[in-house]
């Protein structure tokens, strides 16, 4: 095995450890046998990974003005998701900056986002796609759209389970990169936009 073989491994263990020990920790928080409980407990694991992904992605150099430039996460359609991330970040901050969570009423992505979050209840997918195409922002989706061109992220619930999928075309229309650890975690990693 090479050292970067090596490397790789020790980076996916890292990303899985944690991911699995903060998802582990919502889960006890959120225990309930309502189907309201297991909406909000689906939810906050996904705010949960919504979060760790600002470790494993890399942004244009030229995107953040300052090396203090907060992070910026536009949610739209879902405003259980706003209070589940703000709750989750607090004042913790991601690779040296804050973290600022906002909803988006006004069906326009603000200039300022680097992650959109697209939920259930967002409206016409394609208008969101739309006014992010070209622009650096990890788009992460939780629609009933699968596979969307135009998405980076989208989640999925496999037995019970929350996971993911890559768009590898996406992110790289968007001129971001997506660490092999995350890509490691994925459960499919769509490289041809299919």
């Amino acid at each position: 095995m090479s050292a970067c073989d090596s490397a790789q491994v020790v980076l996916r263990s890292r990303f899985a450890r944690a991911t699995l020990a903060l998802l582990a920790c919502f889960l006890l928080f959120c225990g309930g046998a309502s189907a309201q409980a297991d909406d909000r407990a689906e939810r906050r694991i996904k705010a949960a990974f919504v979060v760790r992904f600002l470790d494993y992605v890399e942004w244009p150099a030229a995107h953040f003005p300052k090396a203090d430039t907060p992070y910026t996460i536009t949610v739209a359609g879902d405003p259980g998701m706003v209070k589940d991330l703000l709750e989750l970040i607090g004042e913790r901050t991601v690779n040296g900056r804050q973290v600022r969570v906002q909803a988006d009423t006004a069906g326009e992505v603000p200039p300022d986002t680097d992650v959109l979050f697209v939920g259930k209840n967002a409206g016409p997918y394609a208008e969101w796609s739309t006014a992010t195409r070209e622009r650096p922002v990890l788009v992460v989706t939780d629609t009933p759209v699968r596979g969307a061109p135009d998405s980076t992220i989208h989640f999925l619930v496999v037995d019970g389970h929350v996971r993911f999928e890559v768009n590898l075309r996406d992110a790289a229309r968007r001129r971001i990169r997506l660490g092999a650890a995350l890509l490691s975690v994925a459960l499919n990693v769509r490289r041809d936009g299919q």
